[in-house]
């Protein structure tokens, strides 16, 4: 082998963590995770308090302490579910490092039966369905978080119905100049003139009238 080529290093020497020598420090991050997802669901529910707590009125000031205790409550409950999951993968779960060849991309039947086996040895490994406060607690974290901003969305304006379904016009409606909304005569209208139109009364109406 030349001298200026560089050797395969291959992998670190696995370091055994305290989790996986001392089944009471397993235990405690496991409800280190647990903790985290409640901490999310928390966050969903102080959301919710706050859209309702502090309402969005006329008054400016009002938008900023709605955004700040909503981000808030929302923030907890995202970081709730990141940070569980991440410090799940970093405590609990294998951290054996592996590499693994490249193949086609539909495999054998033999290869997709050494899949499915895969999953459930991660499944096993990781302790997701042995780990009942774990999962519950994530369930519990994964179902609340969407609720503050389907609230949100919900929000954002009025609702629409079958308003736009209908049009102000109908038999009978005089065509009036925009944005005066005076009548257009017959005398009005010459070769090659132009009208921009709107129909009678538009222009008397409020904007949430519309």
């Amino acid at each position: 082998m030349p001298q200026d080529k560089i050797s395969d290093p291959g992998l670190e020497p696995h370091r055994v963590r305290m989790t996986d020598k001392s089944p009471k420090h397993a235990k405690n991050a496991e409800r280190q995770v647990a903790a985290l997802f409640v901490l999310s669901v928390v966050g969903s529910f102080f959301a919710l308090w706050a859209y309702v707590a502090f309402p969005i009125t006329d008054d400016l000031s009002t938008v900023r302490a709605n955004n700040l205790w909503l981000g808030l409550g929302m923030t907890l409950s995202l970081l709730g579910i990141g940070i569980g999951a991440v410090h799940w993968a970093k405590t609990l779960m294998p951290d054996f490092e592996v590499s693994e060849a490249r193949h086609q991309t539909r495999g054998s039947e033999d290869v997709r039966a050494a899949a499915v086996e895969i999953v459930k040895l991660a499944d096993q490994e990781s302790g997701f369905s042995r780990r009942k406060l774990i999962r519950r607690t994530m369930y519990g974290a994964l179902a609340l978080f969407p609720l503050p901003a389907l609230i949100v969305f919900g929000d954002l304006g009025p609702v629409v119905g079958d308003s736009l379904r209908h049009t102000m016009w109908k038999k009978g409606t005089r065509l009036t100049k925009d944005p005066t909304g005076v009548p257009i005569k017959a005398s009005d209208v010459t070769l090659g003139s132009v009208f921009h139109v709107i129909p009678e009364g538009l222009s008397e109406m409020h904007e949430h009238k519309l």
